[in-house]
């Protein structure tokens, strides 16, 4: 299923868990309504150094030029192969990517952006 944001949020840890627990009580009340699709993070820096200018590029190229690998991705992007995987990994970890097996001449992972959009929260 393909969603069509991803929210990222601000936020420190008290009031990530505050934010859950008001969510599991509404879900306990039988209040629950479906959420988009978060990523917290505890503070800007920590954003900033995961959301790299490289890995956004990564992610735009995903989406519009639709490698078939890995391999082809990291041509497109000039860059080695190892680090675009790592980067692929960090991405799939939190939700941004999903890696699709296909097998024909020889097994590939197919990366796939899972949005459309990212919109940026910051919790005060």
């Amino acid at each position: 299923m393909k969603v069509k944001k991803i929210q990222i949020r601000i936020m420190d840890m008290d009031k990530w868990f505050d934010h859950v627990g008001n969510v599991l009580k509404d879900f306990n009340k039988k209040k629950y309504k479906p959420y988009k699709k978060t990523v917290s993070f505890e503070n800007l820096e920590l954003l900033r150094k995961t959301l790299t200018p490289r890995r956004i590029q990564l992610l735009s190229v995903v989406k519009n030029k639709k490698p078939r690998s890995i391999y082809e991705l990291s041509k497109i992007l000039h860059r080695e192969r190892k680090s675009v995987t790592n980067d692929i990994n960090i991405l799939k970890e939190l939700g941004f990517i999903n890696l699709k097996k296909e097998t024909k001449e020889r097994t590939m992972m197919r990366p796939e952006v899972r949005f459309e959009e990212i919109e940026i929260g910051v919790r005060i």
